[in-house]
């Protein structure tokens, strides 16, 4: 133990006379990031230390025909008045028009302004590149990690360029350099990033129900593409009717409770079995009591024991005419007119008068 605390001494002795000589150039090698400090020990932040691409994204709007590239960069610390360069290089089969630029903080310490947007082709037959120069400017003291983003949107033109799944896929390369005080060019950390982009002209769409509605809110209906997903429009859905529970009214004294019959519609204040609310209003008229089949003239009705509603019955005798027996001969037949007869129907008995 003893000579564990000596040889700790010994270490804070030669850290004291000698400083850390040599440790900058250790951090270097190891790409390790070591800040001085001051007479205040605190730290002096370097004006610059890196900028990098730090994630990207695409979205495609099928109504618009924008494709969105957003580029989020990030830095320890910037000096005002840096500018760069953001490449992005695209095939020709991706069909993409003249960008628009936008530029933004997002904590509101890192702002970006984009400046000049220009596109150039390398080879037509091939690729296009979209140079998109930026601004850096920082409010505050910048002493920590902080992001901001760059959002490049071009139109695509889907009627024409992918009638074919195939044309719709691409290899977009994302590149970039920094410009620091010094004038010297600092290449974006990775150098270049590769994003496979899919354009779906949205042929195959269908409807699900992305928010179901209850007697209490609107529920949300969308129709999406059925190969990628995307969500193409909305469409509310109607709250659904209270579930009243008709058996126990409720507030009697302000809503008198009227018991529904067969021909007129009740009233009174009742519970919804979902969400609990009471509910005033009209009960649904009953269900007709109907009694035995009858028939009269050959027809079936049912008539209503509590109202005497009639209506026809759906299971009519079907009245075939080769059932029917004769009953009895009105007119004979002569050599020049034929006679009559009195025929009936063996089921419902209905009688009718046929030629012989």
């Amino acid at each position: 133990m003893k000579k564990f605390v000596a040889f700790l001494m010994a270490f804070a002795l030669c850290v004291a006379c000698f400083g850390t000589y040599g440790f900058a150039d250790i951090s270097d090698a190891h790409n390790h990031v070591v800040h001085a400090v001051d007479e205040d020990d605190e730290p002096i932040i370097p004006e610059y230390l890196y900028i990098n691409q730090k994630q990207t994204s695409y979205t495609f709007n099928e109504l618009t025909g924008t494709l969105t590239l957003t580029l989020v960069i990030d830095s320890e610390s910037v000096a005002k008045g840096k500018y760069g360069v953001l490449k992005v290089t695209a095939p020709y089969t991706l069909a993409l028009g003249k960008p628009t630029v936008v530029g933004g903080s997002v904590f509101g310490q890192l702002a970006v302004t984009c400046s000049t947007v220009s596109t150039s082709s390398t080879t037509p037959s091939t690729t296009a590149t979209s140079e998109v120069q930026f601004t850096i400017q920082t409010t505050g003291d910048a002493t920590f990690s902080q992001y901001a983003y760059v959002e490049i949107r071009y139109p695509v033109d889907t009627k024409s360029a992918y009638a074919y799944s195939w044309l719709r896929q691409a290899q977009v390369y994302v590149s970039g350099t920094v410009v620091t005080d010094q004038n010297s060019s600092v290449g974006f950390d990775p150098s270049y990033s590769t994003y496979s982009i899919y354009i779906c002209n949205h042929a195959n769409t269908s409807y699900r129900v992305a928010k179901e509605a209850t007697c209490l809110t609107s529920g949300v209906k969308e129709r999406y593409c059925t190969v990628c997903n995307y969500v193409l429009d909305t469409e509310p859905i109607l709250p659904t009717q209270h579930d009243l529970d008709y058996s126990k009214p409720f507030n009697q004294n302000l809503y008198p409770y009227v018991k529904p019959t067969c021909y007129s519609y009740g009233s009174g204040c009742f519970k919804c079995k979902d969400c609990e609310s009471l509910i005033s209003g009209s009960i649904p008229k009953l269900d007709h009591t109907f009694g035995e089949r009858i028939l009269e003239n050959g027809v079936y009705y049912y008539i209503c024991k509590v109202c005497n509603t009639r209506e026809v019955a759906t299971n009519q005798c079907p009245h075939d005419a080769n059932a029917y027996t004769m009953l009895s001969v009105l007119k004979a037949s002569t050599c020049t007119t034929k006679g009559t007869a009195r025929y009936q129907c063996p089921t419902c008995k209905q009688i009718e008068e046929r030629e012989l």
